[in-house]
């Protein structure tokens, strides 16, 4: 696991592909910071518009995409 910011996110060996994880506003932005190891602003329960990509590459820092959907 790898600790970030009070939570951990746990990685399993996942050699290639796409993961989808899903949660609600008060465990997205935690699941997400762990992930990017980044800072990531809390969402009020309200928001249901909020997209996070995260991309993990091998030997890469992890990037960032933040979206709003319509």
């Amino acid at each position: 696991s790898r600790p970030y910011g009070g939570s951990q996110v746990h990685w399993f060996d996942h050699a290639s592909g796409s993961v989808l994880i899903a949660g609600h506003s008060n465990t997205v932005p935690a699941i997400v910071s762990a992930l990017c190891q980044c800072p990531v602003p809390d969402m009020d329960d309200a928001v249901y518009d909020r997209l996070y990509e995260v991309e993990v590459g091998a030997g890469q820092p992890p990037r960032l995409r933040a979206l709003q959907m319509p």
